[in-house]
C-alpha cells in the first residue's frame, strides 16, 4: 500500500524534541564543545541571531550526548517564574527531578516551603546532595536555553548562575551550557560576567553545505544547484528562514503536481523578504527536524501521491490563463471583435464549434527527428520561449495513433523509420533475475534471485531524446491530457529550466513543440508513465518489462552494472550530479553501454517500465515472460538517474525503484521495446 506519509510536508514533521526549530550538525562546533566539556572552565555560552539554531543544537545535544559519560537535562528558562529566586529554583529543580525519571534516577519532589526559607540551601539539599549520594555513574549537563530571560529578570541576582555552575559542578564536575539571543561576533560583556562564563561560541549561518543538506534532504524531489543557489543567496544561509521557503515550495509542488521546484517557484513562494511578517503567518507552526549531514544507507523509494487532476490543472494553470486573457485583451482591442467562442478558444477553453482564428498545425505520417543530431551542436542554456503569443493546437486525439511503417532488420538492428532510432535485438534466453541473498547491496525487494526465461524481443539502443518526444506531441496536438487523459510531459513552462522541451512560437497563433537548441539529443524527462506507454505505442512499440530490461542491461552473465562488475566512473554514467546541466546526449558514454551494445542504462534518467511494482513480486514471479503484478498504485523505474542524491547502489542492474505513474520528474525517462 502506497504510504501516505509522503504527502505530508516533511518540514513539519515531529521529533521528540520537537520545538519548532531546526538543527544542522556542525561538526567544528561540536568538536569545539567537545574540547570544553572535557576541560571545564565555567559556564559554556552559545550565541548568536534568534531562530538560527542554538536550541536545536541543545535538543541534538539532549538526544545525543557528546560523550556517553555525560546526563543532559534540558530547561528552556522562559518557561520557569522568575519572580524571585525562590520559585525559580523550585521550578528548576522540578523541571531537573522530572527528566531524572527518565534516566530511572528517581528523587524526592522539592519542598517549596524549604525553598521560600533559603533558595540556594534547598537547591542544595533537593537536587545537588541526593546525586552526590545517588549511584550515579555520569556527569549531569544542564542546557540552560534562552538564558536571556534569567540576566533580563529584576529579582534575580547577578550571581545566580554562577552559584548554580559551582553547585551542579560539586557532583561528578557537572557543566552548564547556554544559550543567548546575540547578533554580534562579540558577547556582550556584561554577560559574560555575570554568567561567570570564560568559554563562549558564536552560531553563523549555515554554510553552502549545510544550506544545501537542509534544502534537499528531506524531500523526495529533484533540487538542482541552481535553485539551492538562489534560495542560499536570499536567505544567507538562514535555516528558520531557509526552513520557511522550504515549508512553502513543498506545499506549491504538492498543489501544482510538479516534478522537481524550479528557481521561478523560488520567486513565487518569496513574496518579498523571508522576514514578512505576512509571509510567516501563511506558514504553520514548524515543529523541529534534525538532521546531519551524514546520509543515510537506506535505500528511499520515492513516490508521489495521488491528486485530484481537476484541482491540480486548475491550480496550475490559472496563472497561465489570467495572463494570456490580459493579452488577448490588448490583441481584441488593436486587432479585431471577437466571438464569445473565438474567445473561449484562445484560452484553452473548449467549444462545441471549431476554433477559427488560425490554423491549427496538423502532422501525419511525418517521420520524428533522428536521434543523433549534428556533433557540432553548442548547448544555449540561456535560450528561452517568448509565451507573449496564443498558441492554438488540435483538439487531442481520441485515440493514440499508432506507426505502421514496416521496420527494417539488418544484422539483429532494427531501424525505427518513423523517429528513427535503432532498436537491438535480444535473442530468447534464461538468466537469473535479481540479486543474491546476503550480498552487501542487495534489498529485499530484489530478493529471491530467481531464473527466469524470455521470448527474442527488441530495446531501444537510446533513451528517447527531446526531438523525437517534440515531434511527437506535435503529431497529436499537445501535451495536455492527451495520454490516456493524463498529461504526457510536463514541457519547460511547467518544469523549469530542468526541461528542455519548449514550445516554439511562430508569431501567427500557432506554435510547436521542439528542443532548446543544442539539446535535440539529450533524453527527454519530465514524462509520466502514460505520456512513455503513449510514445512507444505510437512507434509501433511497448514499453519493455522489468525482466526486459534488466537482462538488456546485465546479459547472462550476471553482472552488477552494464559495463562489468567494477563501479561507476564519470566515463560510464552520469550520476551524482551538482547540476542538470552534466546531463550528457543519448549517444553519448559508449563505455557504458551494457553486453547488447545498448547506451544509457545507467544513471543519467530512471526508464518507466511497464509492471507495476510488488515488493515481495519475486517471490511468486512466474518464470517465463513476467509481466509483474496485476495492480498496483506505483509503476517501476530502473537504472538509476544523475540527481547527486542518487548512489552508485542505484545504478545496479538489478536495483528496483517504484514511483506514481502520473507522477513526472527531471531524471525520469524511458526508452521502447517491441516483440521480436
Amino acid at each position: 500500500m502506497l504510504d501516505q506519509t509522503i504527502t505530508e510536508n516533511p518540514y513539519s514533521f515531529s521529533t521528540p524534541a520537537g520545538n519548532g526549530r531546526l538543527f544542522v550538525e556542525s561538526t567544528t562546533l561540536l568538536t569545539w564543545l567537545a574540547e570544553h566539556l572535557a576541560d571545564p572552565d565555567g559556564v559554556i555560552l552559545l550565541y548568536g541571531p534568534p531562530r538560527i539554531g542554538k536550541s536545536s543544537l541543545l535538543l541534538h545535544l539532549l538526544d545525543k550526548p557528546l560523550q556517553p559519560s555525560l546526563l543532559p537535562l534540558y530547561v528552556d528558562l522562559t518557561t520557569l517564574n522568575t519572580d524571585s529566586s525562590a520559585v525559580f529554583l523550585y521550578d528548576l529543580v522540578q523541571t531537573a527531578v522530572n527528566q531524572l525519571q527518565d534516566y530511572h534516577i528517581h528523587l524526592s519532589p522539592p519542598d517549596q516551603d524549604q525553598f521560600i526559607a533559603d533558595p540556594f540551601k534547598a537547591f542544595d539539599q533537593a537536587f545537588i546532595a541526593p546525586l552526590q549520594h545517588s549511584d550515579l555513574d555520569k556527569t549531569p549537563l544542564l542546557l540552560c536555553d534562552n538564558i536571556d530571560a534569567l540576566l533580563s529578570a529584576p529579582n534575580l541576582p547577578d550571581s545566580i548562575s554562577s552559584q548554580l555552575y559551582h553547585s551542579l559542578h560539586k557532583v561528578r564536575k557537572g557543566q552548564i551550557i547556554c544559550t543567548l539571543s546575540h547578533s554580534n561576533v562579540q558577547p556582550p560583556l556584561d554577560a559574560l560576567l555575570q554568567l561567570g562564563c570564560n568559554a563562549h561560541h558564536f552560531i553563523p549561518p549555515l554554510s553552502y553545505e549545510n544550506a544545501s543538506h537542509l534544502i534537499r534532504y528531506p524531500v523526495s524531489y529533484t533540487v538542482v544547484k541552481d535553485v539551492v543557489d538562489y534560495i542560499y543567496q536570499i536567505t544567507q544561509g538562514h535555516p528558520y528562514d531557509i526552513q520557511l521557503l522550504c515549508h512553502a515550495l513543498y506545499e506549491r509542488y504538492q498543489l501544482r503536481n510538479l516534478g522537481q521546484v524550479t528557481v521561478a517557484d523560488v520567486i513565487q513562494v518569496k513574496k518579498g523578504t523571508l522576514h514578512n511578517a505576512n509571509f510567516q503567518a501563511a506558514l504553520p507552526q514548524l515543529p523541529a527536524y534534525s538532521i546531519s549531514p551524514e546520509r543515510s544507507g537506506q535505500r528511499t523509494v520515492r513516490r508521489a501521491a495521488k491528486k485530484s487532476g481537476t484541482r491540480a490543472r486548475t491550480a496550475v494553470f490559472a496563472t497561465a490563463i489570467f495572463t494570456t486573457l490580459c493579452l488577448l485583451t490588448l490583441l481584441i482591442s488593436t486587432l479585431f471583435i471577437a466571438e464569445p467562442s473565438q474567445l473561449l478558444a484562445a484560452v484553452g477553453l473548449r467549444t462545441a464549434t471549431p476554433n477559427p482564428i488560425a490554423s491549427p498545425i496538423i502532422i501525419t505520417g511525418t517521420p520524428l527527428p533522428t536521434s543523433t543530431p549534428p556533433p557540432t551542436s553548442t548547448p544555449l542554456p540561456t535560450y528561452t520561449p517568448q509565451p507573449t503569443s496564443i498558441i492554438i493546437w488540435t483538439a487531442t486525439p481520441s485515440a493514440t495513433p499508432t506507426a505502421t511503417a514496416t521496420p527494417h532488420v539488418i544484422d539483429n538492428v532494427l531501424h525505427r523509420e518513423i523517429d528513427g532510432m535503432l532498436m537491438v535485438k535480444i535473442a530468447a534466453a534464461t538468466f537469473l533475475m535479481g540479486s543474491p541473498s546476503g550480498e552487501f547491496l542487495t534489498v529485499p525487494d530484489e530478493l529471491p534471485q530467481h531464473e527466469v526465461a524470455l521470448s527474442s524481443y527488441f530495446m531501444d539502443k537510446y533513451e528517447i531524446s527531446v526531438s523525437q518526444y517534440a515531434a511527437f506531441l506535435n503529431a497529436i496536438g499537445g501535451y495536455e491530457r492527451a495520454c490516456d487523459g493524463v498529461d504526457c510531459a510536463s514541457p519547460r513552462e511547467l518544469a523549469g529550466e530542468s526541461s528542455y522541451l519548449v514550445l516554439q512560437d511562430f508569431g501567427d497563433g500557432t506554435g510547436q513543440y521542439t528542443a532548446v537548441p543544442g539539446y535535440a539529443n539529450y533524453p527527454i524527462n519530465h514524462v509520466s508513465w502514460y505520456g512513455a506507454r503513449a510514445y512507444c505505442q505510437y512507434v509501433g512499440g511497448r514499453l519493455p518489462t522489468e525482466a526486459e530490461w534488466e537482462y538488456a542491461a546485465r546479459g547472462d552473465d550476471g553482472r552488477i552494472y552494464p559495463w562489468g562488475n567494477f563501479p561507476p566512473a564519470p566515463s560510464l554514467a552520469v550520476f551524482q550530479s551538482e547540476n542538470y546541466d552534466n546531463l550528457k546526449p543519448v549517444d553519448a558514454l559508449p563505455d557504458g553501454a551494457s553486453p547488447f551494445g545498448i547506451l544509457g542504462m545507467a544513471g543519467s534518467m530512471w526508464e518507466w517500465v511497464n509492471d507495476w511494482y510488488g515488493e515481495n513480486y519475486y517471490q511468486n514471479s512466474p518464470r517465463q515472460n513476467p509481466q509483474g503484478p496485476d495492480e498496483g498504485l506505483t509503476r517501476v523505474v530502473r537504472g538509476g538517474a544523475w540527481p547527486f542524491n542518487i548512489g552508485s547502489d542505484r545504478l545496479r542492474t538489478a536495483n528496483r525503484n517504484a514511483i506514481e505513474p502520473t507522477f513526472r520528474s527531471s531524471s525520469v525517462g524511458f526508452r521502447c521495446a517491441r516483440d521480436g
